[in-house]
């Protein structure tokens, strides 16, 4: 399906309700299964509807800490594939436009209910900050 909107599969989300998709699924698909999903999601939604994704950066899956964690995901079966730093272009290529991801603890994702500090985005080779 193209990156455009299609009518049909509009009508086949329910009038006008977008699909849903479930936290932390896209990091299992890797990125070119992720992608046609995505894009065909966006062909089903609105022009105006948005994603709301957790998109993990792939700086953030190199450092010690997270290994142990890798490795037991990849023994059970479920290895992580996928991780973007730039989720703004991988999105919109896909039919998505771009409003800018909100970092968890941010300006409307759970605001003030985070005790850590909001993650910087954009600080290229800075783990989660995509």
């Amino acid at each position: 399906m193209s990156a455009g909107r299609d009518d049909r599969a509009r009508e086949r989300a329910g009038g006008g309700r977008g699909p849903l998709l479930a936290e932390g699924l896209v990091f299992f698909l890797g990125e070119e299964r992720a992608a046609r999903l995505l894009e065909t999601v966006a062909g089903a939604c609105p022009a105006e509807s948005r994603p709301i994704i957790d998109m993990i950066g792939a700086t953030l899956l190199r450092p010690p800490m997270p290994q142990p964690l890798l490795r037991f995901l990849c023994e059970d079966g479920t290895p992580w594939r996928f991780g973007m730093e730039e989720p703004e272009e991988f999105l919109g290529r896909l039919g998505w436009t771009e409003r800018g991801p909100e970092q968890p603890g941010g300006q409307g994702a759970v605001e003030g209910r985070r005790p850590y500090a909001v993650p910087l985005h954009g600080v290229g080779g800075c783990p989660g900050t995509g």
